[in-house]
């Protein structure tokens, strides 16, 4: 995803929680919220592609399947909680070797939550936490024998990246089956949510646990849409 084109979209969101604040409720809204998320996420991964096909590997896609849950309490209006889960999973290889890629996300957040009608409840949020990337690389000819495989180790190299990670979203929530008054709500409830997610600071490198001191520029940033399903309760 672009510079230019991850700056209109946090200046959009930011420009959206500002308007929403100036129409904040009279009486604050108190409550609780659980949810898994289920959505579609796009990020950049060249500077790993580069690294692969430099050594005979296939590159990896931009586009993953993630998973996750969130949960957070809502104090006079103010929301705060976190959220984590999966950024996909890829397969790659070359010849008698294959690997796999993983990612995944640990957030903390912060935000606001309006009252949008009797059923739903709109919140922008900002999340600071973690992304964190492995390669799991594997030879097809590697050895069954115990012996053999403690003789010659480091058949399977585990490779793991951690970065900062800073996120952006615009959430929603509707409650489909339970109380739906205008003073409150709760009960089981489905919502969607839009963001975008960057990492400041290059991703730091292990391999077995140690760290790398060569390493790429790795600073993975990008988009996504998730779709949410869970229930929680709140009132004024």
């Amino acid at each position: 995803m672009c510079n230019n084109m991850k700056i209109r979209l946090f200046t959009v969101l930011f420009v959206l929680s500002s308007a929403f604040a100036s129409h904040a409720q009279e009486k604050g809204i108190y409550g609780g919220f659980g949810f898994f998320e289920f959505g579609f996420s796009q990020y950049n991964n060249g500077v790993l592609n580069n690294a692969l096909t430099a050594n005979g590997y296939s590159g990896l896609g931009n586009s993953f399947v993630t998973t996750g849950g969130q949960g957070f309490a809502i104090i006079n209006n103010f929301i705060i909680g976190g959220s984590g889960g999966s950024l996909g999973s890829q397969s790659f290889g070359r010849d008698n070797t294959n690997g796999q890629f993983n990612a995944g996300y640990g957030l903390f957040q912060l935000g606001y939550a309006f009252k949008s009608g009797k059923k739903g409840l709109l919140y922008p949020m900002v999340g600071f936490g973690a992304f964190t990337s492995s390669l799991q690389i594997e030879n097809d000819l590697a050895s069954g024998s115990l012996n053999t495989i403690l003789a010659i180790p480091n058949q399977v190299v585990n490779l793991r990246s951690d970065a900062a990670m800073l996120d952006m979203s615009l959430n929603y929530n509707i409650t489909v089956f339970g109380d739906k008054s205008g003073n409150g709500g709760g009960g089981t409830m489905v919502g969607i949510s839009a963001g975008a997610f960057f990492c400041p600071t290059p991703s730091t490198f292990y391999n077995n646990q140690r760290e790398l001191s060569v390493v790429p520029d790795y600073r993975p940033s990008g988009f996504y849409v998730r779709l949410k399903f869970g229930g929680g309760g709140y009132s004024r």
